[in-house]
């Protein structure tokens, strides 16, 4: 007797001893071995369809190759590559990487290697080390490598420089430093105003407060004096320098003189004063550093106890006005 490979079927001569248990041992296993392929005995070929072995039921059964790449994907995806050494695996992505690979390990901030070089560029080279393309690393490259948090070079003021330093918003200058140190600040509020009054003296009867009628601008950096209402508003709040220069013609031996500012139409509780001494020209000077709130306007008033005139021209009737803080 012997036992065939692989089926493990064995063999007896007819008549032998134990010939009938050894026939029947055979066919059992080939009833076992046909009952496996029952199914596909019963089933339609189609194309692209394999023989997969099912532990479950285990029978072999028809299968597609699209669902088995499924199952491989899925079990590769559970492969533990702790222990494979990383030379390995970047062997093995430098196989596969290149233009549409997805790895994007061929780009620079998403910008593959195929543009004309220009000026300001980057130089890019190939696999074999020679330059291939140019990546722009200027303004506007979206590398943002020549700026720090998205702004340039240009954005900040020096701490130490031997040039002359510049700053503006929006294109309007708002410091300007020297190479001596000393600085100016180009859009602070500044006006200098006096009263043309049509090239005639300004009279102002006896007890009453007068408006003194500025007319005439000089300089005005933020359009802020009103020559029809005779009044200065502000536009910032800040501290403001006022100086209200007032000449006054025909004036009455010993006679009282003052001279105030109104805020917002009502008269600051202190003004200049003067007591005429003869009749000749007299000058009332209110100098004041106040604050003031945006909106506020500021309007020079006088005041006489006998009727007199107000000096026309830029050197009798005038206002300065300078934010300093």
């Amino acid at each position: 007797m012997a036992t065939l490979s692989p089926s493990n079927l064995e063999t007896a001569d007819y008549g032998t001893s134990g010939w009938n248990n050894i026939y029947s041992s055979n066919f059992q296993k080939l009833n076992d071995y046909l009952a496996k392929f029952e199914d596909l005995w019963n089933s339609t070929p189609d194309n692209w369809s394999i023989l997969r072995y099912d532990s479950s039921t285990s029978k072999w059964i028809k299968d597609t190759i699209a669902n088995l790449s499924t199952q491989l994907e899925s079990s590769l995806a559970k492969v533990d590559l702790s222990n494979v050494d990383d030379n390995t695996i970047l062997t093995k992505l430098k196989n596969v990487d290149g233009s549409g690979s997805g790895l994007d390990s061929d780009t620079v901030d998403g910008h593959h290697a195929d543009i004309s070089p220009t000026p300001l560029t980057i130089p890019v080279a190939d696999s074999s080390g020679y330059i291939n393309d140019w990546i722009n690393q200027g303004e506007g490259s979206g590398l943002d490598s020549d700026t720090v948090d998205g702004k340039h070079a240009s954005d900040f003021l020096p701490i130490s420089t031997d040039s002359s330093i510049s700053a503006s918003i929006s294109g309007n200058q708002w410091l300007s430093v020297v190479t001596s140190g000393i600085v100016s600040l180009p859009k602070q509020s500044f006006i200098h105003v006096y009263m043309h009054n049509g090239g005639t003296n300004y009279s102002v009867p006896a007890e009453t407060w007068k408006k003194v009628p500025l007319d005439t601008i000089i300089d005005d950096v933020q359009n802020e004096f009103d020559t029809t209402n005779h009044r200065f508003t502000t536009s910032q709040s800040g501290v403001y320098f006022i100086s209200a220069i007032v000449n006054i013609y025909n004036p009455t031996d010993q006679g009282i003189y003052r001279l105030t500012l109104y805020k917002n139409g009502s008269p600051f509780t202190w003004w200049s004063y003067l007591g005429a001494s003869g009749v000749g020209i007299q000058s009332l000077i209110y100098p004041i550093a106040i604050k003031l709130s945006a909106g506020d306007y500021i309007e020079i008033l006088i005041w006489g106890n006998y009727s007199f005139e107000i000096g026309y021209g830029s050197g009798n009737t005038l206002l300065y006005v300078a934010k300093i803080a």
